[in-house]
């Protein structure tokens, strides 16, 4: 499970230069639900550390109480815990047939996790320099 999650932080988590913590955007829900099992079962970071929001499109303003509801109960973290939502203003060049099926992504931040960070970047440091990769 260990591995797993640091290989899925390798492919979804922040990695900017400047970042100052450990966190995940992603789509997937059952990708969100792994990571948060992983945060607290590898590296002992519980829900209430979490910092979350969601980015949609503008053009789903309107479903943001919906959109945050739908992450709230896939996440088993209260509403009141989502942070304001940030809206993406790029104009969409084609149209989804399932419009009420776009939930955003839900970005995930551990609190004050600059310590767990710098340990991230160890465990991706070594799996990059494994022979053969």
């Amino acid at each position: 499970m260990f591995l797993c999650g640091v290989v899925l932080y390798w492919a979804e988590g922040f990695k900017h230069k400047d970042e100052s913590g450990l966190g995940l955007a992603t789509s997937d829900p059952r990708m969100a639900k792994f990571y948060l099992k992983w945060l607290e079962k590898c590296l002992g970071i519980l829900k209430e550390e979490l910092i979350l929001k969601v980015t949609v499109n503008q053009s789903h303003k309107y479903r943001i109480d919906e959109i945050e509801c739908f992450w709230s109960k896939e996440l088993g973290v209260p509403k009141a815990d989502f942070r304001k939502p940030f809206y993406q203003k790029t104009k969409w060049k084609k149209n989804y047939e399932n419009k009420s099926e776009y939930y955003g992504v839900v970005r995930i931040r551990v609190r004050r996790s600059l310590d767990v960070l710098r340990k991230m970047r160890g465990w991706l440091e070594g799996i990059a320099t494994i022979k053969g990769v």
